[in-house]
């Protein structure tokens, strides 16, 4: 037979283990959705990335080319290659 101090005391127990529980849980969800944003930013399309770059006035966009430097220049066609590794990771950076 159970007596009530026993209770009582599997009661306390039973309170503090699930408000530890809780608290748990909501730690969770927080790093889970921090997780869930980060995912989404990652996977997001370069289309998505510079979609405001035709919004930016001519300062910013001239600002935002120079992180870009040309890798080759072919005077003669006029054709130009970009190194976007080190520009985007500079872009992309979360701060």
């Amino acid at each position: 037979m159970l007596k009530f101090d026993d209770y009582s005391e599997f009661k306390s127990e039973y309170v503090a283990c699930c408000a530890r529980l809780k608290k748990e849980l909501g730690d969770n969800i927080e790093k889970l959705n921090g997780i869930d944003l980060q995912r989404r930013l990652d996977h997001g399309s370069l289309l998505e990335i510079f979609s405001g770059y035709e919004l930016l006035d001519t300062a910013d966009k001239k600002y935002l080319l120079k992180f870009i430097p040309p890798a080759k220049v072919n005077f003669v066609t006029g054709e130009l290659s970009l190194e976007l590794s080190s520009a985007l990771s500079k872009i992309l950076v979360l701060k």
